[in-house]
């Protein structure tokens, strides 16, 4: 009886988590739509350009095991088509619908500069997070050694 018990509480968590491993979850893209972007929603946001206003039904944004995402639309003749869908194209969707909602401009501007000036913006990110490490480094070395002093000249 107890060796069954064992080995009940041993399998029964593998064979829950092998069960979540394989789930996909639905994500909200803003609080405005929810989980479900209906077609009045895609008109009064402007979303999906390039889903006709009158085939389209629905999407669904779908977080995979894999930290991935996919877009899924169910058009009106009920095929569901997915696509891949990146984290840069999610906060677009977010600031599209958050634009009409609080009438804000979306904090990073990102999204509106052209592409070559992401580029710079990134390349000085970049540079800017490379010298915040130096500094760190050095700054700790510096420490270490002054500790290291100070201990060899308390032990003499």
């Amino acid at each position: 009886m107890r060796i069954s018990l064992l080995l009940l509480f041993i399998i029964l968590p593998t064979l829950l988590s092998a069960q979540a491993s394989d789930s996909v979850k639905v994500i909200g893209i803003h609080p405005a739509v929810g989980k479900s972007i209906s077609r009045n929603e895609k008109i009064q946001y402007k979303l999906f350009p390039q889903y006709k206003n009158e085939s389209f039904e629905q999407a669904e944004v779908l977080k995979l095991n894999d930290s991935t995402f996919v877009l899924a639309v169910k058009p009106v003749n009920g095929n569901s088509i997915k696509c891949p869908i990146t984290i840069a194209e999610l906060d677009e969707l977010f600031y599209q619908i958050d634009k009409p909602v609080t009438r804000k401009k979306p904090l990073d501007d990102d999204y509106v500069k052209e592409l070559e000036e992401r580029k710079e913006a990134e390349k000085t990110r970049a540079k800017n997070d490379n010298s915040e490490f130096w500094w760190n480094f050095l700054t700790q070395m510096t420490i270490i050694t002054f500790e290291t002093l100070i201990a060899i000249g308390l032990t003499n």
